[in-house]
């Protein structure tokens, strides 16, 4: 049905800063206003990041039609 591509930045507290729309197939099937729309995560820092740095995260994400094979 749809695929699309952006990145989150999370700051040092594990709260979301943006989300940026990198692409969409098709090209009309998510844009950054319905990305915008989407709820605010809040993250938990990782144990790997003793120092809380702030992180840019790239998310690919696929939207497919389940089908009934029954």
């Amino acid at each position: 049905m749809g695929k699309a591509s952006f990145f989150i930045t999370i700051d040092s507290n594990g709260t979301l800063v943006s989300r940026e729309l990198i692409d969409s197939i098709p090209n009309d099937w998510m844009t950054q206003k319905i990305l915008d729309k989407m709820p605010i995560q809040q993250y938990k820092p990782s144990i790997t990041n003793p120092t809380k740095i702030p992180v840019k995260v790239k998310i690919n994400s696929e939207l497919k039609a389940l089908v009934d094979i029954t």
